[in-house]
């Protein structure tokens, strides 16, 4: 099969239930604009203009073309009940075909995600470069590393959300992407579902952005966080125990103390009362954590606060 046309293609009608939509197509209409397309055919009591298909074989459910250009009509057609549609058909293989999906829709709206993914898949299948795609499909660069960024974004998130992932991350603004994918694993998640606020993590402590992503994560703390509104107070109450964690990252263990806190939902003052001795040369936590961690459960369930600062343990 060529990769490119090599005549004019004739316009032929064919029926639809021959017909396939592809898997890679980034296009999108809103709800309102496929409305208005499946009123504009109902009117015109055809297709205002031919679909674009390509020839395909071996497919298990024994249709014969797929879909280069004009799903929505082809959709449309099908919920009008038509069952013959005009169709252009182009002897071109799959890479073409995601060239073309890609040049014939440039003024419409894409999935970012599949878009990303679309580019990716051209890359992989010809052993294309970045360089060398963006040249054959006259983008950019950056255009592609957006793009990218996406898709990769969206197979992160498929761990977390396999059946929202694509949405999920389609909806998100390029930097919200970017941060997504440079927060931890422990973290990222949870910051997506509160609502992706890129100050979520800015202005709460010493360390901004990213480094204090990165302390939660460190120091064992960012399975604490609260999802939803409760977000962005949570950060504010972890911040503290990522200072005082850092401030004693000599003492063997105090990750652990910092945790009963972050778990029991306390106030970051009361790790506080955690006291300390020296061995030799060795700083080392004063009180054995089972103890310290039934003494602040027992103050707190007495306290008549949940958030009640408990001091003295």
């Amino acid at each position: 099969m060529n990769s490119k046309p090599t005549a004019s293609p004739e316009i032929q009608m064919i029926d639809v239930n021959l017909i396939r939509p592809n898997q890679f197509n980034p296009n999108q209409m809103t709800e309102q604009q496929f409305r208005e397309c499946v009123a504009e055919i109902k009117h015109l009591g055809g297709l205002p203009h031919p679909i674009v298909v390509r020839p395909i074989k071996d497919d298990p459910d024994g249709k014969q073309y797929e879909i280069v250009d004009g799903e929505h009509r082809y959709r449309a057609a099908i919920e009008l009940g038509l069952t013959n549609i005009a169709a252009v058909i182009l002897e071109i293989d799959e890479h073409e075909a995601m060239r073309q999906c890609y040049k014939r829709n440039r003024g419409g709206r894409d999935n970012k995600v599949k878009l990303g993914q679309m580019f990716e898949k051209m890359q992989t299948g010809r052993g294309l470069s970045r360089r060398q795609l963006a040249k054959e499909i006259n983008v950019s660069e950056s255009t592609l590393r957006v793009a990218e960024d996406y898709a990769r974004a969206a197979q992160v998130r498929t761990a977390c959300a396999p059946e929202t992932a694509e949405f999920d991350i389609a909806r998100l603004s390029h930097p919200q992407v970017a941060h997504y994918r440079n927060l931890p694993s422990s973290v990222r998640d949870k910051w997506l579902d509160a609502g992706a606020h890129l100050s979520a993590f800015e202005n709460r402590s010493k360390f901004t952005g990213d480094m204090l992503a990165g302390c939660l994560h460190e120091f064992g703390l960012a399975p604490y966080l609260l999802s939803g509104f409760d977000f962005v107070d949570s950060i504010q109450r972890l911040a503290g125990l990522v200072e005082w964690c850092d401030k004693h990252r000599q003492v063997a263990g105090v990750a652990q103390y910092a945790q009963a806190v972050a778990e029991l939902q306390l106030s970051a003052q009361v790790i506080n009362a955690v006291p300390f001795r020296r061995e030799g040369d060795k700083l080392e936590v004063a009180i054995a954590l089972p103890v310290w961690r039934n003494a602040i459960k027992t103050l707190r369930a007495t306290s008549g606060t949940r958030n009640q600062e408990i001091i003295g343990a």
